[in-house]
């Protein structure tokens, strides 16, 4: 397996999260909406993405500049967030869902996503080192 697998995979999945996103946006607002109102679902995303934080960040510990760092502080972003949503009442998960499902967020979101697709795809299949 290639050392640079895991940005070909996080740069394929943001470059398709991220195009989807923009793409779709008025159609993901209500899922997500949807999606914090059943607690034990949310829960379960949160624990799934508390592993996949820890595992990334125990592979990439170090936030550097280059695209070990970008790896490491997505790994970084997902453990803190499944905490905060581990530990939040529902009152203050509703709040943050409405701050962040507006289509300015999402907009934002997605063109972010896009862009760190984008840089780790071309690391990883070797079109910029």
């Amino acid at each position: 397996m290639s050392q640079f697998f895991i940005a070909q995979l996080f740069g394929i999945y943001f470059l398709v999260v991220g195009a989807i996103v923009l793409y779709r946006k008025q159609a993901i607002m209500p899922s997500i909406k949807e999606l914090q109102k059943n607690r034990p679902v949310f829960l379960v995303f949160a624990l799934i993405e508390l592993v996949a934080g820890i595992a990334v960040v125990l592979t990439y510990p170090d936030v550097t500049l280059d695209w070990e760092g970008v790896v490491s502080l997505i790994g970084w972003m997902l453990a803190i967030e499944s905490i905060i949503y581990l530990s939040i009442s529902r009152k203050e998960m509703q709040f943050i869902v409405r701050k962040f499902t507006t289509p300015q967020s999402l907009q934002v979101s997605g063109i972010v996503a896009v862009v760190i697709g984008l840089y780790l795809s071309a690391v990883g299949f070797g079109f910029i080192s």
